[in-house]
């Protein structure tokens, strides 16, 4: 038989939800911090159980403490006594318990800096999130306005540029980072408003003092300016206009 008890934790947005009579063992690969199901009855079916991050199991007594969100499982929804629950609604805990984990990683990850909607779940993917998980994780905090794509492109745009960098070298580093296509052709007017051929007269200034006059030194200069993201035509108004 598997028993659960449920109390609402201090932060009152999840559930935590205790099980007891689950048969577990630890996997081969337990210095990963993952644990799997034997194969019982009462897991059959319901994946993995992630040490740490997607529950905590008491060593050797088949306990499992879980996170649910409020409505995930509304059959236990304020159970504060003992009770039997069948295989289908320990599937359902495991999988809310999966998704609260992951919104609590995004929540870290987000304390470090800003991220794509895309990036934050390939970062939470690394972390050992299903994908699943992850994109749930990464769209509620684009609910919660945790992730604002259009809000955090404007701030990496003036980040990159400030390093010396072209519109070609933005639009990538833009879509390497994971922000949408919607968000880089939305950013395209801002973009546009960069004097390019300024930050790239401070470029050559500041590598060379004047762009060299000799033809072979300065194709070496346009290539990398060229892979610093700026144009054709940044680089010659970069050269047209005399301090």
């Amino acid at each position: 038989m598997i028993t659960l008890m449920s109390r609402r934790p201090a932060d009152g947005g999840m559930t935590a939800v205790s099980l007891s009579g689950l048969p577990s063992r630890l996997s081969p690969a337990s210095g990963s911090g993952v644990r799997e199901e034997n194969g019982g009855k009462a897991g059959k079916g319901c994946g993995r159980a992630k040490s740490g991050e997607a529950g905590r199991e008491a060593a050797g007594d088949g306990n499992c403490e879980f996170l649910i969100f409020p409505g995930d499982v509304p059959e236990i929804e304020g159970a504060v006594t003992p009770c039997a629950v069948g295989e289908q609604t320990v599937c359902r805990i495991r999988e809310s318990d999966g998704r609260c984990r992951a919104v609590l990683a995004a929540e870290r990850l987000l304390e470090y800096g800003a991220n794509s909607r895309y990036g934050l779940a390939v970062k939470l993917r690394k972390r050992g999130f299903s994908a699943g998980e992850a994109f749930f994780a990464a769209d509620r905090m684009v609910e919660k306005g945790a992730v604002n794509e259009l809000r955090d492109a404007e701030r990496e745009i003036a980040r990159i540029a400030s390093k010396g960098c072209g519109r070609m070298r933005i639009e990538a580093d833009l879509s390497a980072k994971g922000y949408s296509r919607e968000t880089v052709a939305a950013m395209s007017d801002r973009i546009s408003e960069i004097d390019f051929a300024g930050i790239c007269r401070s470029v050559i200034r500041k590598k060379w003092g004047a762009m060299p006059a000799d033809p072979a030194l300065r194709k070496k200069a346009v290539a990398s300016l060229m892979r610093l993201g700026f144009s054709g035509s940044d680089i010659r108004g970069a050269c047209s206009k005399k301090d």
